[in-house]
């Protein structure tokens, strides 16, 4: 099979163009985003205020947070379904 080239610039053809991208996917596999951003902007803007672009991850972090305490709670309990309670 013969190899295309992308872009002549660049010069790569497509399986070394996709091995790349593929690579740099795992690199940077996102985590979990447990939030809606735009509802957190405009929740935010509803109430006068902003919202920095650095504290999407604070917040993403708190909340992977309160669901870890909460799972542990869970499983203190011998329960596998959270609760209310937990959080």
């Amino acid at each position: 099979m013969q190899n295309t080239v992308i872009n002549s610039s660049c010069g790569r053809s497509i399986p070394q163009h996709l091995e790349e991208c593929t690579n740099n996917m795992s690199k940077n596999k996102s985590k979990t985003t447990f939030f809606v951003k735009s509802a957190m902007k405009a929740y935010a803007k509803k109430k006068g205020a902003m919202v920095g672009s650095d504290s999407y991850d604070a917040f993403n972090k708190a909340i992977g947070k309160m669901l870890d305490d909460a799972i542990a709670r869970t499983k203190a309990n011998k329960r596998k379904t959270l609760k209310a309670q937990d959080f």
